[in-house]
């Protein structure tokens, strides 16, 4: 797909993942510690949403409404982007 064109604006192909990271951005934090709980809670992936900014252009959007960090301290948060194949 040719990256200067806006056809990835509404390609089905990508996806998004978030991921919760200490604070320094190295060690993924996927469960607490000691318990079987996930240390983040809500949709952790996002498909490709096609919408139109405050401006009115249209722009391609990965929306995580309901996402929920189950822990207390300090962290960053890691996007990884996918293309699916097939």
């Amino acid at each position: 797909m040719d990256p200067l064109s806006n056809a990835y604006t509404v390609s089905p192909a990508f996806i998004m993942q978030v991921m919760l990271m200490d604070e320094a951005g190295k060690t993924s934090l996927r469960q607490i510690k000691g318990h079987q709980a996930a240390a983040m809670a809500g949709a952790l992936v996002s498909p490709l949403h096609t919408l139109r900014d405050m401006t009115g252009s249209q722009g391609a959007y990965f929306v995580f409404s309901d996402l929920s960090v189950r822990i207390e301290g300090s962290f960053r948060l890691r996007f990884e982007l996918y293309e699916m194949e097939g």
